[in-house]
């Protein structure tokens, strides 16, 4: 897989930096599974590992009720889960692909892990393969802020379903580009995409939701901004009208992509995860309550939680001292790309990848911090949007300014 992978990679200056990434990627899996064992000794990593073996004894003992388990809920299932994957679909099919894995891998669970980080790396790579043919001097900043940043290397690696869902997004993203603007149209793409949206959507719907709205807005804005060649301004409305008329049909897609049914999950969430935090551990919102300019008002504290927060003022045990430190590099670099001049010329030429960017970054980042006030499953979650949003902050940097690069 990591030798096709490097023939692959299509940008010589990033693909010398192809082994790195790899065995980054697979540290950091292992090292998701050394914290959880010997640190936390628990934890979602064990807690799929060990339902996941609980899966693959079914096959051991009797194949065809396996395959069968795989398709409905059958009373030993029941037994075997005492009602937790029950009660969590997206937690019980994880447990499927997990059962999976361990068949594959004889029940060896960094063998497991180290499959789920080379998912991750995959999608990440081609992701990574197909923006430098847009920006392609910023082959360094990319794999900066994709395989090296601590956080994303270790939240998107190892046995989880952060790992799955971040590759099977970088994919689509990677697919979207090539054939955009490569025009590019390759057979396998097609054979995988409807793959990775029935996948992603059972593992996480907020993760699809938020990824496929996006990529249809960029790709039907784009096609008609190469045929009537539009202004910004009117690239700007087709695309918040495209997103729109996608918020009107979600609600008709499912019941949970409704904007009532959001606003009551999020509030939900929030008050539960709080409730099982500490004190000193969460984001604090001023009456969070599930509608809409309740959100509003809370939205500029959500922004700061999902980017910024924990502060490194606040202290904690060692992992939030280092989340902080983290988050300071954040600010200062944030604050450099806010205050640093930009000509509206050179944004133009990729406007609408821009305007995506900037709508998916701040509106998961939002939303993640609505429904994650714990620090700790913050920094997991964001992982959705956090390695784009590194992307740019390292891109302004020396001789791999982003918005340098987009004239060309």
């Amino acid at each position: 897989m990591l030798r096709v992978l490097f023939n692959y990679s299509q940008n010589t200056e990033l693909k010398k930096y192809f082994w790195y990434a790899a065995v980054f990627k697979i540290l950091g899996g292992i090292a998701v599974g050394l914290i959880y064992r010997y640190f936390y000794m628990d934890g979602d990593t064990l807690v799929i590992f060990h339902y996941g073996q609980q899966l693959a004894d079914i096959f051991y003992t009797s194949p065809s009720e396996y395959f069968s388990t795989l398709q409905s809920r059958n009373e030993k299932v029941l037994l075997v889960f005492s009602g937790y994957g029950m009660n969590n679909p997206r937690a019980f099919f994880m447990f499927k692909l997990a059962s999976l894995l361990s068949i594959f891998t004889f029940g060896n669970y960094w063998l497991m892990a180290t499959y789920c980080s080379l998912v991750s790396f995959w999608g990440m790579w081609i992701s990574a393969n197909a923006l430098l043919q847009i920006f392609p001097k910023t082959s360094l900043a990319l794999f900066s802020s994709f395989f090296v940043f601590p956080s994303i290397v270790f939240w998107t690696s190892g046995l989880l379903k952060e790992s799955i869902s971040i590759g099977i997004i970088h994919a689509l993203l990677a697919f979207c580009l090539t054939i955009l603007t490569q025009k590019k149209v390759k057979y396998w793409h097609f054979l995988l995409i409807p793959v990775f949206l029935w996948v992603l959507w059972r593992l996480k719907y907020y993760y699809f939701a938020l990824s496929v709205f996006c990529l249809i807005a960029l790709s039907v804005s784009f096609l008609i901004n190469q045929k009537y060649k539009l202004s910004i301004f009117k690239q700007a409305l087709v695309w918040f009208g495209i997103a729109f008329s996608l918020l009107f049909f979600a609600p008709f897609i499912h019941s949970n992509l409704s904007f009532n049914y959001i606003l009551w999950a999020l509030t939900q969430s929030n008050q539960i995860m709080a409730s099982q935090s500490s004190v000193g551990n969460i984001s604090h919102y001023i009456n969070l309550q599930d509608n809409f300019w309740s959100f509003i008002l809370n939205v500029p504290l959500a922004m700061v939680s999902a980017f910024f927060r924990p502060f490194l003022s606040e202290g904690g045990n060692v992992f939030k001292v280092l989340l902080g430190v983290e988050n300071l590099v954040v600010l200062v670099l944030f604050s450099k790309l806010i205050f640093k001049k930009h000509r509206k010329k050179l944004i133009k030429a990729n406007f609408l990848l821009l305007l995506t960017a900037f709508v998916y970054i701040s509106l998961s980042g939002i939303l993640l911090a609505f429904a994650a006030p714990n620090f700790g499953a913050l920094a997991r979650y964001k992982m959705v949007f956090f390695p784009f949003f590194i992307y740019i902050l390292f891109s302004q940097l020396k001789k791999c300014t982003f918005f340098k690069f987009l004239y060309y």
